[in-house]
């Protein structure tokens, strides 16, 4: 837990976390800096209500690499230096990715790693700390369990939601989270570490992707009990899939280029994010 009381915000903080090269190494005089809010707030503001029926969007979010220290449980394990660095160029890529990543509510699984992750997102992706925010146990212990994720997801955030709630981020653990975000999808979606998914639906509230499909049903088309008969099942389009890895090789090649090219503005402000000493 040593992460925690040794992270702070504020315009001119940074952690000296060192940088991952291709080969996973680290450069260890490399510092990776966290952004002030008013650098961050024209890429990280609240969703537009300009929309009649803007789309519901959920973001499934898996923690950044954890240590592979012995002396911690698997729930209390923290971050590793890698996932620390992941966590906080993930955070600087999705500010810049405009208000479709944009969350009103945040729920996080209550793990070490998962807390840590949202923490250090939130240094480059400020925004984050306006929205509401829960901590669930829950989330670790059913992401363990085959079958059972997409719909514990689904109830938890229609639980929460407000009717103005449009964009939720979920963090949380594989392998549960992958077979969610799938089963929502009805796609083959792969979370490795410190990875979204953000996955778009044109439900009229949350609670519509909650429980059985009764049209289905009704059809005989699936039975009572299949885990893919159900109304979230297929409910949402995958939008796209962001890594940490995308960031750091983004900033990377950026370095690389010397600023030539048509590398996005995103890869650009990541690597002002991450800069050599």
């Amino acid at each position: 837990m040593a992460l925690l009381s040794s992270v702070w915000f504020g315009r001119s903080s940074s952690l000296g976390l060192g940088r991952l090269d291709y080969h996973g190494r680290h450069h260890r005089h490399t510092h990776v800096h966290a952004v002030s809010s008013s650098s961050c707030r024209p890429y990280c503001t609240a969703s537009s209500s300009s929309s009649s029926s803007p789309p519901l969007r959920l973001i499934m979010l898996r923690h950044a690499a954890k240590t592979n220290s012995s002396k911690y449980s698997d729930y209390n394990a923290p971050l590793s230096r890698a996932g620390e660095q992941e966590a906080l160029a993930l955070g600087g890529v999705l500010a810049d990715m405009g208000n479709e990543w944009t969350p009103q509510l945040v729920l996080c699984s209550n793990s070490t790693r998962a807390k840590q992750t949202l923490q250090l997102l939130t240094k480059n992706m400020p925004c984050l700390s306006n929205a509401q925010t829960e901590f669930l146990g829950t989330f670790y212990s059913v992401s363990q369990t085959d079958g059972q994720t997409a719909a514990h997801v689904a109830t938890s955030v229609a639980q929460r939601a407000l009717t103005r709630t449009r964009t939720v981020l979920c963090i949380g653990h594989n392998k549960g989270w992958e077979e969610a975000a799938s089963s929502f999808s009805s796609a083959k979606v792969k979370l490795g570490s410190a990875t979204a998914a953000l996955l778009e639906a044109s439900a009229k509230d949350w609670n519509a992707i909650v429980g059985d499909d009764e049209a289905a049903l009704a059809a005989g088309t699936c039975e009572f009990g299949d885990p893919d008969c159900w109304a979230g099942h297929g409910a949402f389009q995958l939008v796209r899939v962001v890594s940490a890895t995308d960031a750091l090789d983004a900033t990377l090649n950026a370095d690389n280029n010397d600023g030539e090219g048509e590398a996005p503005f995103f890869r650009r402000r990541a690597r002002r994010r991450v800069m050599r000493h």
